[in-house]
């Protein structure tokens, strides 16, 4: 039996990501990066970052062979808009939020991890504006909870 599941549900965030922010259309060298905590100052001008989590268990009413568990990770989503606006920034943010959470939609209840059901649902949380040298940036953080029985 695992400690808990959120390690297996980072790992299905950096396997199944890439290909969900792939699929975004972009203009040419401008790919949507995904990291697994804060990358420091090589953050693109599009990122998603896999952040802390929350892990709450409850054992109760289930025996000693099993436990319910909530985790919430948290997303932050940074677009960077070199000469571009507060507007550009934002509709960038919300259109990366946008395709993560219809993946989501699509299978809320299919991701499995290590075989356990699992269901998931991803939320805004907040969005903060920000001015760079020449550009403008955007910062969309989400909380993405799932919820299964380990």
């Amino acid at each position: 039996m695992s400690a808990s599941k959120a390690p297996e549900l980072v790992d299905w965030l950096l396997a199944e990501l890439p290909a969900v922010l792939a699929a975004i259309d972009r203009p040419a060298g401008r790919a949507v990066e995904i990291h697994e905590g804060w990358p420091g100052d090589i953050v693109q001008c599009d990122t998603v970052v896999i952040g802390d989590h929350v892990i709450t268990q409850d054992e109760k009413d289930l025996g000693a062979r099993h436990r319910n568990e909530l985790v919430a990770i948290n997303l932050e989503i940074i677009t960077i808009r070199p000469g571009g606006t507060a507007s550009d920034a934002r509709e960038g943010a919300y259109e990366i939020y946008e395709a993560i959470n219809t993946r989501m939609r699509i299978y809320p209840s299919g991701l499995t991890l290590g075989g356990a059901a699992c269901q998931a649902q991803m939320e805004p949380t907040n969005f903060l504006y920000g001015i760079k040298d020449k550009s403008r940036s955007g910062l969309l953080r989400c909380v993405l909870t799932a919820k299964t029985r380990i």
